[in-house]
C-alpha cells in the first residue's frame, strides 16, 4: 500500500473510535469511582473537605492519598468552568482527549523505532499506528484491556496512564531522554488508583534500564565479538 492509502486507513480507524467513545463512552462501566468522585465534588463545591465518595464532611481532613489523585477535582473544576454536566464531561469529553493523546504518545515509540525524520521508515511508522488502532479495536471485547478501557472509559486513571504514560514513558527511554520520567512517574502517582497497580511507570523505567545495560554490557560485545 502506499503512504497515502496507509494514512488514509489509519484516519478512517482513528476517526470511528472517536466517534464510538462519544456514542458508547462510559456505557458499560456504571458507579464508577471517578465519574462518582466528580459529580460528588461538582455539587458540594468544596474540595479536600468532603468525602467525594459520600458527599459528607471529613472528620479528620481527607486523606493524603485523595489528594493526590487530581482526576476528580480537575473534571469537577472543569465541568463548571465549561458549563458541562460532569457525567457527560467525564465520560464523553475527557475519553476523545485521551484517546487523542493515546495517538500521540504511541506515534512517538514509532518515531523513536523507525527515526524521527527518516523519510524512508514513514510507511512503517503509518503501519505500527494502523496496528496500534486495530489492537485498541480488539482489546474493546473484553472487560479490562487496554482497548476497553479507551473506547469505554478513557477518563480513568488506570487508561491514560497505560495509553499515555507508558508508552510515552517507553518513547523517551528509547530516545535516552531521561529527565522528563520524572514527570510520567508523578503523573501516573496524581490519576491512577493504588489498587489498579502502583508504580508500574517506575517499574518500567528500572527494566528498561537494566536490559539495556545487560545488552550493552554483555549481548552487545558478545556480538561484537562473534562479527571480528
Amino acid at each position: 500500500m502506499k503512504k497515502r492509502d496507509l494514512m488514509l486507513v489509519m484516519l478512517f480507524l482513528m476517526l470511528s473510535q472517536l466517534i464510538f467513545i462519544v456514542l458508547n463512552g462510559g456505557k458499560l462501566i456504571q458507579g464508577d469511582m471517578t465519574v462518582e468522585m466528580t459529580a460528588t465534588l461538582f455539587q458540594s463545591r468544596e474540595f479536600y473537605k468532603v468525602n467525594p465518595l459520600t458527599g459528607f464532611a471529613y472528620e479528620n481532613g481527607m486523606p493524603t492519598r485523595l489528594k493526590v489523585l487530581s482526576l476528580p477535582v480537575i473534571y469537577a473544576i472543569l465541568s463548571g468552568i465549561l458549563h458541562i454536566k460532569p457525567i457527560v464531561f467525564a465520560t464523553k469529553i475527557v475519553p476523545v482527549i485521551t484517546a487523542l493523546l493515546t495517538y500521540l504518545s504511541f506515534y512517538q515509540v514509532a518515531r523513536a523505532i523507525y527515526g524521527e525524520e527518516d523519510e524512508r521508515f514513514q510507511e512503517k511508522r503509518l503501519v505500527f499506528m494502523i496496528g496500534v488502532c486495530l489492537v485498541l479495536y480488539v482489546g474493546a471485547m473484553g472487560l479490562g484491556y487496554d482497548g476497553f478501557n479507551l473506547l469505554y472509559g478513557g477518563y480513568r486513571g488506570e487508561a491514560i496512564r497505560n495509553l499515555i504514560v507508558l508508552p510515552f514513558a517507553l518513547s523517551l527511554l528509547l530516545r535516552r531522554k531521561y529527565a522528563p520520567l520524572v514527570i510520567c512517574v508523578l503523573a501516573e502517582a496524581g490519576i491512577t488508583w493504588t489498587f489498579y497497580g502502583a508504580g508500574v511507570t517506575v517499574a518500567l523505567i528500572v527494566s528498561f534500564v537494566v536490559l539495556r545495560f545487560i545488552y550493552e554490557k554483555f549481548v552487545k560485545k558478545y556480538l561484537e565479538g562473534e562479527n571480528a
